[in-house]
């Protein structure tokens, strides 16, 4: 199998205990130097999505990503994901993404 130009995860759950199969899969990523890409949700309230959504540039979306990870530390997936591979010795990049979404929670006990 050829070496990939590029890795892409998306919300692997690492450092989890049950995704502890994901190490061999990093250490490789590292030691191979191949460019890796983990997608990991933040959880943003309804006012604050609204106040990202309304805000205009990248840089107020990562203002609020970068509290909300900084503010629920490892319980926050993004958080634990850029702490695991700087364990391994990655050099990380965090970006918040330009593409917010969001979704109501139904409360009239209604399925979607």
């Amino acid at each position: 199998v050829p070496t990939p130009h590029l890795a892409f995860m998306s919300n692997p759950g690492f450092p989890l205990p049950f995704r502890r199969f994901y190490d061999g899969v990093l250490i490789h990523l590292l030691e191979k130097s191949i460019p890796s890409v983990i997608s990991a949700q933040v959880m943003v309230d309804r006012e604050g999505m609204e106040e990202l959504v309304a805000a205009k540039g990248n840089a107020h979306a990562w203002s609020m990503v970068s509290a909300a990870m900084n503010e629920e530390g490892w319980d926050n997936e993004a958080y634990q994901c850029s702490e695991t591979v700087k364990s391994y010795g990655a050099t990380v990049n965090l970006q918040a993404s330009p593409f917010p979404y969001a979704y109501h929670e139904r409360t009239d006990g209604e399925d979607w």
